[in-house]
């Protein structure tokens, strides 16, 4: 331990000497630039596809969780599951926050016919 601490040292203060800054303290390479978001397909200037559906959408799966899929009101994804639907309706303080007032609506009828299954 010792042999590497002078090391270590040593290169450290060659390093320092030769007026450059020494390689030891670069801990990441610099990050490469980032590209841009590939763009929604449009069709006639309106976007399309599955993503901008406003409509949230409560799935029971097989094993009894509940899936909720949903676009907030700033067009991003929300993907969660719950273990069952009381989960879920404890959330949804939490989750409405990010909805419309329809979507809110919406998502509480789709609660609300879970509660029927």
């Amino acid at each position: 331990m010792r042999t590497l601490s002078t090391l270590v040292l040593l290169s450290v203060t060659l390093a320092c000497q030769q007026g450059r800054e020494p390689e030891l303290f670069h801990a990441t390479p610099p990050a490469a630039p980032l590209s841009e978001p590939a763009a929604q397909p449009t069709v006639a200037g309106k976007a399309t596809g599955p993503a901008l559906d406003p409509t949230p959408r409560v799935t029971r799966n097989a094993d009894g969780t509940i899936r909720l899929e949903l676009v907030d009101r700033w067009g991003a994804r929300f993907d969660s599951i719950y273990e069952d639907v009381t989960y879920l309706e404890r959330a949804l303080p939490v989750v409405s926050r990010g909805l419309t007032d329809a979507q809110n609506v919406s998502l509480k009828r789709a609660i609300a016919g879970e509660h029927t299954r």
